[in-house]
């Protein structure tokens, strides 16, 4: 399944297939890099999905959080994905949740 965008409101929601691994983040990474050059974007990463996530999946979304500047702004959605939780758990990482006011 491909990455499936859609506009709510003013943000825009990513939902990310199934799987997020070395094997599809070239797709990912092409569907998404029209969007995080604007900078007026409110980006949702909907990781809830997630079936399968490896070191690649995890590389393409610090990629992605990196490169989007303010004011435009990225968040994780979903993260009580069973998977994505495991795999943040594993690397230690913590994910932006809430957009800044």
């Amino acid at each position: 399944m491909p990455v499936q965008l859609s506009h709510k409101a003013d943000f825009l929601v990513a939902e990310l297939p199934t799987e997020l691994t070395i094997f599809n983040v070239r797709e990912v990474h092409q569907a998404l890099t029209p969007f995080w050059q604007s900078d007026s974007l409110k980006l949702i990463l909907d990781v809830a999905n997630l079936e399968e996530l490896d070191s690649a999946g995890v590389q393409l979304l610090l990629w992605l959080l990196s490169k989007i500047a303010a004011p435009a702004q990225c968040i994780v959605s979903g993260s009580d994905n069973a998977v994505f939780s495991r795999v943040s758990a594993l690397y230690g990482l913590q994910w932006p949740q809430h957009f800044e006011q």
